[in-house]
């Protein structure tokens, strides 16, 4: 799979990201990170770090404003639309432009979309925004927040564009100082190297993706990502790949077991409802509004869980089988039982 790279593009996905930094959140963004993760990211956490300090005080409207799906906030997803539409916005400034211009029907079409990536990536024309927000695994505030912006989705878009205005120019220098890192990485970057070399990636498979070339954007390394966006409503923005510019370090570091490795995943998995949870989600057909109701438990609680899970690369996303969506990591589970076997002459 052939990846098209522009820096522009690259620029506008990552400033959209910038309320995440601020958003609130249970626990510290790298709480899930290993030892080796942190001394890969030092550099880029302690900018993180700065970042927010200086943004501190747009939390509370970041939180009121912009909503998310699973990755992206509407802003994301609204320039995704114009991109398939044949619109190439240059700057952020451009991009929200033809943002604002969009129709009401427009975003909200675009809620709609974000939504089913949360709902087992059912659209059902038959439901309502409202009603599809419902089944959601949202937590009661997001879903709240959520609510007030179908009912003013052209007003939402406004304020989020209006608020990202206002945080660019304190992002803008770390931005800058970035920059050379991830042009760098973005001429190197070798995906099928990283898919052959990174046994994280080792249930999924390009080829599943059914598309010759997606769209690839590069991020700093505080933003520590690599997710696809995926739209089959589309045809140019039908896939997109989504990396920091460090990921091939970060996944190519947890090849080999240390005990740091197996402290992180032994704690992963010391949870017993999300120990469950990993069971449930390597089933066949799994649901996660299923999953809830067999456990007793929120949607919200079993979306919190998956996330932990693959953040400790104890899950694994399946692209090879249709009916199963992700899979538990054995190679990494192997290693545990082995060094555990090993330590205590079991």
């Amino acid at each position: 799979m052939k990846l098209d790279y522009r820096d522009y593009r690259s620029e506008i996905v990552e400033k959209f990201f910038i309320p995440l930094i601020v958003t609130e959140r249970e626990e510290p963004i790298e709480a899930d990170l290993s030892q080796k993760e942190k001394d890969i990211l030092k550099d880029a956490l302690e900018n993180r770090d700065e970042i927010e300090e200086k943004l501190a005080d747009f939390r509370q409207e970041v939180n009121e404003v912009f909503v998310w799906g699973h990755i992206f906030n509407i802003l994301h997803s609204l320039y995704f639309y114009l991109l398939n539409d044949g619109q190439d916005p240059k700057t952020v400034e451009e991009a929200c432009q033809l943002i604002l211009k969009l129709s009401q029907e427009e975003v909200e079409e675009t809620m709609r979309t974000m939504l089913a990536s949360e709902n087992e990536g059912h659209r059902e024309k038959d439901l309502s925004l409202m009603e599809l927000l419902e089944n959601t695994g949202k937590k009661p505030a997001d879903k709240w927040y959520w609510s007030l912006a179908i009912r003013n989705p052209l007003e939402t878009v406004e304020r989020s564009v209006h608020l990202l205005d206002k945080m660019l120019p304190i992002y803008q220098p770390y931005f800058e100082q970035a920059r050379a890192e991830r042009e760098e990485f973005a001429q190197e970057f070798d995906i099928e190297k990283l898919y052959r070399d990174s046994k994280q990636l080792s249930m999924t498979g390009l080829d599943t993706l059914g598309v010759e070339t997606a769209q690839f954007f590069v991020l700093s390394p505080w933003n520590y990502w690599f997710a696809y966006y995926g739209n089959e409503e589309f045809d140019y923005m039908k896939v997109a790949l989504l990396a920091s510019c460090r990921i091939d370090q970060i996944m190519l570091s947890n090849d080999e077991l240390d005990l740091d490795d197996l402290t992180t995943a032994l704690k992963v998995i010391s949870d017993s409802t999300r120990y469950q949870v990993l069971v449930e989600l390597t089933k066949p057909h799994a649901k996660s509004k299923d999953i809830a109701e067999r456990l007793a438990i929120t949607g919200a609680a079993v979306s919190f869980h998956t996330q932990k899970l693959i953040n400790g690369d104890l899950l694994l996303f399946n692209t090879k089988d249709s009916d199963v969506k992700y899979s538990v990591n054995r190679d990494l589970l192997q290693q545990v039982i082995d060094k555990l076997k090993e330590d205590f002459d079991l």
